[in-house]
């Protein structure tokens, strides 16, 4: 078979194989991507997911979005007339993002899942369990330096989380890909 780019980015290619066309056989159907994100905040993050996701449409791809939060990006995204689905805010570790985070994979038949931040690769990896979903991660940054004893609660819960972060790559991620050659 030949390699088919499923999206580039700046720095990084994901392929998937696709079997050779025979003689009078039709196209693979476009692959079905969510990307994924929590979405509360204005940052790097969001405003790659906001790039991206309408880029992705020149490739032949109409991604799902989905969103843990209902705020600034989820409003952007509808003025692009991207397709979303946000997820009940419910608390930051909160079974039921999970649950209904699967339901969304398996409604939309989701073939590959794109995660930005610890949240949602936490959250999507333990949705897609058992399910034929593959997990490609963007590395989107590092942890801040410790700044001081002042610092210290958030810099532990931050550090709790990229550790949290790191678990769910190791165990549920397929691909990494990164914003920056510095970072990878």
């Amino acid at each position: 078979g030949r390699l088919l780019p499923l999206y580039a980015m700046q720095t990084a290619h994901v392929y998937r194989a696709e079997p050779a066309l025979t003689a009078g056989a039709s196209p693979a159907p476009a692959i079905r991507l969510a990307l994924c994100t929590a979405g509360e905040i204005w940052g790097g993050v969001e405003r790659f997911v906001l790039t991206l996701a309408p880029a992705l449409r020149s490739v032949g791809i109409d991604p799902l979005v989905v969103l843990f939060h209902d705020a600034l990006l989820a409003r952007k995204l509808r003025a692009a007339d991207v397709r979303m689905q946000i997820l009940d805010r419910h608390a930051k570790y909160d079974p039921r993002t999970v649950s209904q985070l699967r339901r969304v994979l398996r409604e939309d038949a989701i073939d590959v899942l794109h995660v930005h931040g610890y949240k949602a690769t936490l959250a999507g990896g333990l949705a897609a369990r058992g399910l034929p979903v593959k997990i490609v991660k963007t590395e989107h940054g590092l942890i801040e330096p410790f700044t001081g004893w002042r610092g210290l609660p958030a810099y532990s819960r931050l550090a709790a989380n990229v550790t949290l972060d790191r678990i769910a790559s190791r165990y549920f991620v397929d691909a990494a890909v990164f914003v920056s050659r510095d970072l990878q």
